[in-house]
């Protein structure tokens, strides 16, 4: 059987009644801490796939990879604006978080909506927004 592909939906512009400021960016931790120290300044719609846990009362997402192991590549992330919690904040989770990414010391995502995954789910969207990603970068 044979693959079709249409990627024409690349090509369509961004307009003023459809902004790209409207659509989260999706971005790997590492790539979305680079973004954020290269533009303090600004407030990033993101959405990202990791592993949230709670150390003293704070969270914080870290790469799904499991070599990425050091503290530099964990993100704080702010639940402030999150109206449901997580079934137990001590066991580590993988998780898809929405939300806004903002430099405040250090790279901070102010969380809108946090989904929890099962680890084969997570590392199976990460791969697959990775995949997507990628393409539409090739085709600008």
């Amino acid at each position: 059987m044979s693959e079709l592909t249409n990627n024409e939906y690349c090509n369509i512009p961004f307009t003023t009644e459809m902004s790209k400021d409207d659509f989260y960016t999706h971005a790997r931790l590492p790539d979305l801490i680079s973004i954020c120290e290269m533009d303090k300044e600004n407030i990033t719609k993101i959405r990202t796939i990791g592993i949230m846990e709670s150390i003293n009362g704070r969270f914080f997402i870290k790469d799904l990879d499991s070599a990425n192991k050091t503290d530099a590549s964990n993100i704080l992330v702010s639940m402030s604006y999150v109206k449901s919690s997580l079934p137990s904040p001590v066991i580590p989770y993988t998780v898809q978080i929405f939300g806004t990414m903002q430099w405040k010391n250090r790279p901070v995502i102010f969380a809108k909506i946090v989904q929890v995954l099962n680890t084969t789910s997570a590392i199976q969207l990460s791969n697959a927004m990775q995949s997507i990603y990628s393409r539409h970068l090739a085709s600008q």
